[in-house]
Order: structure tokens, then C-alpha cells, then sequence
């Protein structure tokens, strides 16, 4: 009874502050698209496994995208639920919910802000097992599932002259996984302060932090006996920098960290760390960082440039992190390509619940753009150190793209890409447990009036590990707006 008063209240909240923000949008623009997306799924091993079962998907996916801009509010709402049928074996109504919306709003000019939004995606239950990552339905095999997020965060900037400004932050955010095997929800709240220096102090930069993090996990057991798993983890950081010139700036980090994560040796104390930042020019810059924490090694290395037509990025980061974390941070704004389908998510992420570990991500991104030809390369290593089980699991992706316009109506695509899950002790009594995919897929689309395209894509799978199976696929859609 307690836990569903919490939910109701919950819910009224996130109500209330999405009308109060809202109805100060009367006034202002609004911009509105609807249409709708017909496509055919066939493949010659729908379940993506040994028993190469031929089937077909039909996808029916109405959608509809509202934008609103005024002096005090910023509206964006992507919306588009999904009826699948495999085989003719589904009921009309399950419903996959692909969503993405958020709202900014200023309460009180230049001091009180708020953000809300919501998504909605699918996400695999568990990346030991294959996934129809250009699927829309997650009845195209059993390893997808609807996954719903919540978020309030109100924050106020306040200036104090020219010595300093303050940043503080609350946020909240729930993560609803609606599939059986996951019966997972959960609840985190985050508090951020942040005082930095104005430019009174000139070459001198400075800055204080504080922060708190709290975390619920709620399976349906847990729910039904009010026995919830907490986090708490909280820390108070401080930065010295001084910028040598327009180009170098050095500095040294320390603070102090605690928290209560069950893990095999103490991760709480103090670290101490140093940081420096070379801006070549204004389009190309690096930066470096490092410090020694509780759990080992931390590092924070990126380089960015940018030119007319290309840019590359590199990063190397080293995070305290768990699958929930790493969830949120893979979901982004789902949208369309130019025939109207949806772009493929990102399924790097780990699926193993109930564990903080240590994560060290290499990810390194190119983009060149010409007057008909587009091309890009993107690569990532995700290493993950368990703390509380003697475990490790690695991913690896690799993708590259190449886009050509042969005129404005007619596009082709070309993917390849591959990925590959490395684990050196399996949960389930197995000593290693590898995956390795590569797809190839070939599209083209054409517009023959301005509102409608059409496309057709072709896809080869190759699955090798633990389950090994060949698939091959073909996709027919229809994008109209109204």
C-alpha cells in the first residue's frame, strides 16, 4: 500500500509540473508532423537461431512529432507506437512505444529552470543472446523489451557579480523494464552544486562540488515484501587551474568520495588528480586528466576537431558505473532516416544486473560530408571490471557507413559493421562466453511526392559464439505524411 501511494504521488508530480510548464506555451509556436510507416519484415531465420524458421513481420507505426518555441519554453515530443504481426501470430493489442520528449522552462527569469521528459524504447534483456537490432518489434525474437523512463529536474543559476556563479541541480528520473524476465523498476535521485569562479580572478579557475546520488532497485518480489535495495554514494570535489596562455590551461583536482556499494574491498576515501587542456585553434582541442580514486586508475582523455565538412572525435573515459547507468546513457532521441524508418539503437550496453563496476570506454568517431556522398566510421571498446563478482565483460563495435544521393529522390546506404561481447567467467557456471556479430545491409529509397518515400533494404547476419546461425533479411516500408 505504501510502495503505490509512492507511485501516485510520483506520478502527480511529473503531471504537475509538465501542465504548469506547458500552459505557458499558449503563446507560442507550434509546429506539427504526422504520418504513418507501413513495412515487411522477411527473414529466412526470424527466431536467430539454429532452426532457420522462415517468417515475416508486418510493422504499423503512426507517428507524430510536435515541436513548440516561446520566450520561456522549449517543446520537443517524437512519438510513434508500433503494432507488429509475426506470422499472423499477435494480438492487436500489444503495442511497442517508441517515445522521446522533453520540455525546458523558465520559472523564474535567469535564476529558476526546469526540465521534464520522457522515453520510451525497446532494449535487450540480455546481450548474451542475439537481437533483431533492425527490427521495430520486440516480438521478432524474445531478447527485447519495452523499456519507459521518467525525468523532473529543476535546477537555478544564480551570479554573484563578477567573483563567482552558482549551479545547483536536483533530478529524478524512474526507469520502468516492462518484460517479465527483467521485473525490474527503479528510482534514483541526484543533487549537484557547483560554485565556479567569475572573471574576476582572470587566469585563475577554480571550483566546488558537491554531490549525492541515491538509488532504489525494485523487483516484483522486492515490491511485494517493501524490501528495497539502496545506494547512496556522495562526494565533495575540488578543481585549481590556472590558464598559462589562450591555448594551455593546468590544473589539480582533489576531493573526497563515499558510499555504500557492496563490493569485495572498500571503495570510499580521498583521491587526488591533474588535469591540462591544449586549445589548438578554435575548431581542434585536447585535454587530459587523470587521478588516483578508491577503486584504481581513473583517466579522461578527448581530442575534437572539427572542419567544414568532416569531424573527428576520441575519447577515453574512465567511469564508476552499473547497467542502469549505462542504459540511460545509450538512450537517445529516436528518429527516422530519409525513407521514413527507424535508426538502429545502440546495444552495447551491458545487461547484467545488481552490480557497480568499473567501466573504461575508448570510443572514437569520423564524419565526412560532401555535396552527394557521406561517409562515417564509428568504433568503441566498452571494459567493465565487476567490484562484488570476479567478473569481466568486454564489448567491442565497429561500424561504417557510406551514403550517396544520386538525386533528390533517389538515396542508397551502405552499413557494415560488427560486434563482438568477450566474458571471462559467465554467471551461470560457465568459464567464458563470447558473441560475435557482423551485418552488411544495402538500401535504397525513393520519393516520388513530397510527402511520400519509399525503400527497401537488404541485411546479411552472421552470428558466431555460443549460438551460430546465419540470417538473411529483407525490409519493404512506406513513410507517408499528412
Amino acid at each position: 500500500m505504501l510502495q503505490h501511494h509512492y507511485k501516485n504521488k510520483n506520478k502527480i508530480f511529473v503531471f504537475l509540473c509538465f501542465f504548469f510548464a506547458v500552459s505557458n506555451t499558449q503563446s507560442a509556436e507550434w509546429v506539427i508532423k504526422e504520418g504513418i510507416r507501413l513495412s515487411s519484415n522477411f527473414s529466412d531465420n526470424q527466431n536467430l537461431n539454429e532452426d532457420n524458421k522462415k517468417g515475416y513481420i508486418l510493422n504499423f507505426s503512426p507517428y507524430i512529432d510536435l515541436d513548440s518555441k516561446s520566450s520561456h519554453n522549449l517543446l520537443k515530443i517524437k512519438y510513434s507506437p508500433t503494432i507488429s504481426l509475426t506470422n499472423g501470430e499477435r494480438k492487436i493489442t500489444d503495442i511497442d512505444h517508441y517515445l522521446t520528449s522533453n520540455l525546458t522552462s523558465t520559472l523564474i527569469d535567469q535564476f529558476l529552470f526546469l526540465d521534464v521528459g520522457a522515453n520510451a524504447q525497446l532494449i535487450p534483456v540480455s546481450n548474451n543472446f542475439p537481437t533483431s537490432i533492425d527490427s521495430d518489434s520486440n516480438n521478432s525474437n524474445n531478447n527485447l523489451t519495452q523499456s519507459i523512463v521518467f525525468k523532473i529536474s529543476p535546477y537555478i543559476k544564480q551570479r554573484f557579480g563578477n567573483y563567482a556563479f552558482l549551479n545547483a541541480r536536483f533530478n529524478t528520473d524512474r526507469v520502468i523494464n516492462t518484460g517479465s524476465n527483467l521485473n525490474r523498476q527503479s528510482q534514483a535521485y541526484d543533487f549537484k552544486v557547483n560554485l565556479q569562479n567569475g572573471v574576476y580572478f582572470n587566469r585563475f579557475i577554480w571550483s566546488i562540488g558537491l554531490t549525492h546520488h541515491q538509488q532504489k532497485e525494485e523487483t516484483n518480489e522486492q515490491i511485494r515484501s517493501q524490501q528495497l535495495s539502496t545506494t547512496d554514494q556522495q562526494s565533495l570535489d575540488g578543481y585549481l587551474g590556472y590558464r598559462y596562455n589562450r591555448q594551455w590551461q593546468f590544473g589539480i583536482s582533489m576531493g573526497y568520495e563515499r558510499n555504500n556499494i557492496k563490493t569485495r574491498n572498500d571503495i570510499s576515501g580521498a583521491y587526488i588528480g591533474f588535469r591540462a587542456a591544449w586549445l589548438l585553434s578554435p575548431r581542434t582541442n585536447f585535454s587530459f586528466g587523470y587521478s588516483r580514486r578508491a577503486f584504481g586508475d581513473s583517466w579522461d582523455i578527448s581530442f575534437n576537431h572539427l572542419s567544414r565538412r568532416s569531424t573527428i572525435s576520441l575519447t577515453y573515459n574512465t567511469t564508476l558505473s552499473d547497467s542502469r547507468r549505462e542504459q540511460l546513457r545509450t538512450i537517445t532521441l529516436f528518429g527516422n532516416d530519409q525513407a521514413g524508418n527507424l535508426i538502429s539503437r545502440d546495444f552495447t550496453f551491458t545487461t547484467i544486473l545488481g552490480d557497480f563496476f568499473v567501466l573504461n570506454r575508448l570510443a572514437f568517431e569520423y564524419k565526412l560530408k560532401g555535396i552527394r556522398n557521406s561517409i562515417g566510421y564509428i568504433a568503441s571498446v566498452n571494459m567493465r571490471k565487476f567490484l562484488l563478482a570476479n567478473f569481466k565483460e568486454n564489448t567491442y563495435f565497429t561500424g561504417i557507413n557510406w551514403g550517396h544521393d544520386f538525386s533528390k529522390r533517389v538515396k542508397s546506404t551502405v552499413n557494415l559493421s560488427a560486434f563482438l561481447l568477450e566474458k571471462n567467467r559467465a554467471l551461470i557456471n560457465q568459464s567464458r562466453k563470447n558473441r560475435t556479430t557482423y551485418i552488411l545491409s544495402i538500401g535504397s529509397s525513393f520519393k516520388p511526392a513530397r510527402k511520400t518515400t519509399f525503400s527497401t533494404t537488404y541485411s546479411y547476419r552472421k552470428e558466431i559464439g555460443n549460438i551460430k546461425f546465419d540470417e538473411n533479411r529483407l525490409l519493404f516500408s512506406m513513410n507517408y505524411q499528412f
